[in-house]
C-alpha cells in the first residue's frame, strides 16, 4: 500500500520534497526515540495500523487525492498482509534476538521494541534495506553510546543470513532456471531439423 502511496505522491510532489520529508521523519523519530526510549513512537506505529484498519473496515475504502485514486484492499486481504507481514517481522527478529542472546541478557519484549522501531526508522530513511540506519538506531537503544563488538558482529551476521544468503539462493535458483529454459529452446528449435533429417537423402537422390 505504502509503494501505491507514494507512486500517486511523486505524481504531484517532486522527488526532492518527498525525500526532504523523509528525511525529516526520520530525525523526527530519532529525537522521539531518544527521548522516550521508543515507547512513544511505537503506539504512534500501533496507532498507524489500527488507522489503516479503520479505513478498510469504514466501508469507503477509495482514497482520492485530486487526481490519482487509492483503492484500499478488503477486510480478508487485509488480514493475510496483516498476518504475513508481522510472521515475517518476527521470524526476522528471532534470528537477530537468537544471535544477541548468546552475547547479553534481554528480554524478547524489550529487544522487539529496539527491532520494530529500528525498522520503521529505516524505512522512512529510503536508505536500500534500512542500512546503517537501522544498525544505528537499534545500537543505540540496546546499548547506548557504548556498542559492544559481540552486538556489532550479531547484527552483521544477521545481514547476512537474512539478505544475503536469501539472495544466494535466488540467484543461483534463477541461473539454474535460465540454464533449464536456455537447453529447452534448444531441443524445441533443434527438433524439427532431427525429425527430417532422414529424409533428406530420399528427398535429394
Amino acid at each position: 500500500i505504502g509503494r501505491f502511496i507514494g507512486a500517486a505522491v511523486l505524481r504531484k510532489v517532486s522527488p526532492g520534497h518527498v525525500l526532504a520529508f523523509n528525511a525529516a521523519m526520520v530525525v523526527m523519530l530519532l529525537a522521539l526515540a531518544m527521548g522516550s526510549g521508543g515507547a512513544l513512537v511505537m503506539w504512534a506505529v500501533i496507532a498507524m495500523l489500527l488507522g489503516y484498519w479503520a479505513l478498510v473496515l469504514g466501508g469507503k475504502r477509495a482514497l482520492n487525492w485530486r487526481e490519482p485514486t487509492i483503492t484500499l484492499p478488503g477486510p480478508k486481504i487485509t488480514l493475510l498482509q496483516s498476518l504475513v507481514g508481522a510472521a515475517d517481522l518476527l521470524l526476522a527478529a528471532a534470528v537477530l534476538y537468537v544471535l544477541l542472546r548468546q552475547h547479553m541478557e534481554l528480554s524478547f519484549g524489550i529487544f522487539l521494541n529496539a527491532y520494530l522501531l529500528a525498522q520503521v526508522v529505516g524505512l522512512f530513511s529510503q536508505s536500500p534495506g534500512g542500512i546503517g540506519v537501522f544498525e544505528g538506531v537499534f545500537l543505540y537503544l540496546l546499548t547506548g553510546s557504548n556498542p559492544s563488538a559481540h552486538v556489532l558482529a550479531a547484527l552483521l551476521v544477521y545481514r547476512l543470513i537474512y539478505f544475503f544468503l536469501p539472495l544466494l539462493i535466488a540467484g543461483v535458483l534463477i541461473l539454474v532456471y535460465e540454464l533449464w529454459e536456455r537447453e529447452a529452446l534448444r531441443k524445441r528449435v533443434t527438433a524439427p531439423w532431427l525429425a527430417i533429417r532422414p529424409l533428406l537423402p530420399v528427398v535429394f537422390s
